[in-house]
């Protein structure tokens, strides 16, 4: 097979040959760069990869040309990183007043885990050819990224407990804004100006009975409180056959169901004592803790972005102990994983813990897929499916209650964008 990777212009950048590749059933696998190299424009793939923000492969088989060419983008960049890489605008451009709102993530950190998964391939010329390879060029997903550990915890209940102290009343959240302009062109907020209309539903409810409508509060008691002073919280909790777990920005703690506190509260991040790197480094909140009902288990996770790390931290129980050990993990996103939320998915074929990220702009919302069946039993993950470029952020479907998804459901996830 022969590989000829080709810039934007159509110029060979540089040839690959690889000599022994197994095709079976019509598949086969190659890992790009690990075949004999032909110089043409650069001396290796990664210079090419470098010097081009977008480039094309073109694959020969037996001496057929095959179509489509392969379109790889560099993975993990953000829209400033691109445009600053293909020559478009100056990483210093002076009229750039609103430099941080552009999501820039630092080009010349460029990301190691670009690729391609799957691609389907006809020979030029032939019935099977469905597209033409002067077409635009196709990136193909998801992108695969290791998941690291595990690693057995320390037992929650044995973590150091954080004193309260007074919140700070003009703390800062600790990831800033990353988000698109919210105004129009005259000032107003999207979906503010538009007639209104009734919503059918909230009419139709009225003619519930009382005991069919939303009951009253069983429970209500006092939480952890916003210890660390940052703003906003960031509140989450989620409840088990005897707990309540509660996350408030960068704190945790376990109570039972009728408001007694059971253990805590501690900082997120001492949850990874032992595991390393990011996650254990720096405690950055944006907290997610579901309970994963048909499996008995909890997961606890935050992000770790400090000092350009971009890691998404995870910890599953070991039992439905909230206060007992956990399995840690970690993951490095491809882009910024503002935001994110999590989904708990159990049907068997499609098992997965599913995440969906708010990278910045229209057109760099992520949704990953991470393997649920082996970080519930503690084995070695196999890795995460990042799918990128969304045009809006996806919120991944969560089951709870008895009523599982019908066999073989795939994930799902829904999105809405106000204001067109």
């Amino acid at each position: 097979m022969v590989f000829r990777y080709m810039g934007s212009n159509g110029g060979v950048l540089l040839t690959e040959h690889q000599e022994e590749v197994q095709v079976t059933a019509g598949h086969f696998e190659v890992e790009l760069g690990s075949g004999r190299l032909d110089a043409g424009i650069f001396e290796s793939l990664e210079a090419a990869f470098e010097a081009n923000p977008r480039v094309e492969v073109e694959v020969t088989i037996d001496g057929e040309v095959q179509t489509p060419h392969v379109g790889i983008l560099p993975s993990g960049h953000s829209l400033k990183s691109r445009l600053v890489a293909a020559g478009l605008r100056a990483e210093d451009d002076e009229d750039d007043e609103d430099d941080e709102d552009l999501h820039w993530k630092h080009y010349e950190d460029r990301s190691g885990a670009t690729g391609v998964q799957a691609a389907i391939l006809a020979p030029a010329g032939s019935p099977y050819d469905q597209r033409p390879v002067e077409t635009e060029t196709q990136r193909f997903n998801p992108f695969l990224y290791e998941i690291h550990g595990p690693m057995p915890s320390i037992a929650v209940r044995d973590l150091p407990v954080v004193e309260a102290m007074t919140p700070m009343p003009e703390s800062e959240e600790i990831n800033l804004p990353r988000h698109e302009q919210i105004f129009d062109e005259n000032g107003n907020r999207y979906g503010t100006q538009a007639p209104t209309q009734p919503d059918p539903l909230a009419a139709l409810s009225e003619a519930y009975t009382p005991d069919e409508k939303t009951p009253s509060l069983l429970v209500d008691f006092e939480g952890i409180n916003n210890i660390n002073g940052v703003l906003p919280p960031d509140t989450e909790g989620a409840v088990g056959p005897n707990h309540y777990v509660q996350v408030v920005n960068l704190s945790f703690a376990i109570y039972s169901k009728s408001g007694a506190l059971i253990s805590g509260p501690f900082n997120t991040s001492s949850l990874w004592t032992g595991f390393g790197g990011p996650c254990e480094t720096y405690n950055n909140g944006d907290a997610i803790f579901p309970y994963d009902q048909p499996a008995d288990r909890w997961v606890f996770s935050q992000f770790a972005v400090s000092a350009g790390n971009q890691d998404v931290c995870f910890a599953v129980s070991q039992t439905g102990d909230p206060t007992g050990s956990f399995w840690l993990y970690s993951v490095t996103m491809p882009k910024f994983p503002d935001y994110y939320k999590l989904g708990v998915w159990p049907d068997p074929a499609n098992s997965a813990y599913f995440m969906g990220t708010n990278t910045g702009f229209g057109g760099e919302y992520d949704i990953a897929a991470l393997d649920r069946d082996r970080m519930l039993s503690g084995a070695a993950a196999r890795p995460a499916q990042v799918f990128q470029d969304h045009p809006n952020l996806l919120m991944p479907a969560d089951v709870d209650g008895p009523n599982l998804p019908p066999a073989g459901s795939p994930g799902l996830y829904y999105t809405f964008r106000d204001g067109g």
